[in-house]
């Protein structure tokens, strides 16, 4: 069982001087993020990564695996850049759906990131993560499709045998000299599809109607609204929901398989359509601090 943690601090920078700049990249592509040079950062970000790729060599030249298994981290850090500034760059085009993706990108990769560093305040992960988690609730998504298969065949992504094999000693999800081991798999039967609410992989998502002209009365309302009134990406909110009622009339535009504006999360049709009042969610958005990057 590995249950190795790791320390960004703990790079040798008299050994590895070049990796200094794989921190300074970091800052440069937060703060292209904060004044909303998405293109800029990523440019910065891909740079980043070919340091990691470096650095991955370097270290199994001096067969140090741990140091291995931090550049792979610190190569997620800049994806994880790259998908806020993709994020980012769709929601001021008011394209929220498409953005759903790349934020889910994100977030899988702090996730990665927290499950293997000791300290959550390095490269300000912890932060970062509540921020990326609380837009994740502003979506109206309720609901997932989540693909039922049986998979005849599973192999290592590293040694190749099957994982089942005595001989496969890699465990899925754990870090080997700067790869993650994964479970790849092959001879697919499809079952079926269903609805869930909780799955690990939230991307498959129902596709909504969405009106750019009527985007305040919309789904995406609250994605909207901190997107309108924040004042630029990484910058800490509060959202204060209350309710305030309006009148049926006031949603005749609403299609009936459009969520309902209570909020329930159900179709119109199946929630307040014949009511005379709806109660509907209003949003105050508190817009604090911006995220500090801690190297």
């Amino acid at each position: 069982m590995r249950a190795i943690k790791y320390n960004f601090s703990k790079i040798d920078m008299n050994k590895y001087s070049f990796a200094k700049g794989i921190f300074r990249l970091i800052g440069f592509s937060f703060e292209d993020i904060k004044n909303k040079r998405y293109d800029q950062s990523i440019g910065t970000s891909q740079k980043g990564k070919k340091i990691c790729e470096r650095l991955k060599v370097e270290a199994i030249k001096y067969n140090d695996e741990y140091l291995a298994n931090l550049s792979f981290l610190l190569k997620v850090y800049f994806n994880l850049l790259i998908s806020i500034s993709e994020f980012w760059k769709l929601c001021e085009k008011a394209e929220y759906q498409d953005a759903w993706h790349h934020l889910q990108d994100a977030l899988n990769n702090i996730r990665s990131i927290k499950s293997f560093i000791d300290n959550e305040s390095q490269l300000s992960i912890d932060r970062i993560y509540t921020y990326l988690y609380n837009i994740e609730k502003l979506y109206p998504y309720a609901y997932f499709l989540s693909i039922e298969m049986i998979c005849k065949k599973r192999t290592c992504s590293i040694c190749k045998k099957s994982v089942f094999d005595p001989d496969c000693t890699h465990m899925a999800g754990e870090l080997y000299w700067g790869e993650m081991a994964l479970e790849v798999v092959g001879d697919i039967e499809f079952i079926g599809t269903s609805l869930v609410e909780n799955p690990m992989d939230k991307r498959c998502v129902i596709v909504m109607n969405l009106e750019k002209n009527k985007l305040e009365e919309g789904p995406f309302k609250a994605v909207h609204c901190l997107i309108q009134n924040s004042k630029g990406p990484l910058r800490n909110f509060d959202l204060i929901i209350t309710k305030r009622k309006l009148p049926r009339s006031f949603y005749n535009s609403w299609s009936e398989d459009s969520f309902c504006p209570c909020g329930s999360r159900k179709k119109f049709k199946d929630c307040c359509y014949d009511k005379e009042f709806i109660f509907n969610p209003h949003y105050q958005l508190v817009i604090k601090e911006p995220i500090k990057l801690t190297l």
